[in-house]
């Protein structure tokens, strides 16, 4: 059986509207934390990345946004 090399590893991010509204209310500080260290996640992942969008993408906060965006460029590019 021959060498199989390890697989880029995808990145998915889930209702990433969630993370601001109601997260924001109920968590607060903590909420920013998280979206925070998600933000430097997408941005320094080397792999495919995947963003799987729902109803509350409105409340996404334009910085956050563009985090988005710069992720799903940067794979396009790398392709």
């Amino acid at each position: 059986m021959g060498y199989l090399a390890p697989l880029p590893k995808t990145l998915v991010l889930v209702l990433p509207g969630s993370m601001f509204g109601s997260a924001e209310s109920q968590f607060g500080r903590k909420a920013r934390q998280y979206r925070g260290a998600i933000a430097e996640e997408i941005l320094s992942h080397d792999g495919q990345f995947v963003v799987i969008d729902g109803f509350l993408s409105d409340e996404i906060q334009r910085g956050f946004d563009d985090v988005i965006e710069k992720g799903l460029w940067v794979f396009r590019e790398k392709k």
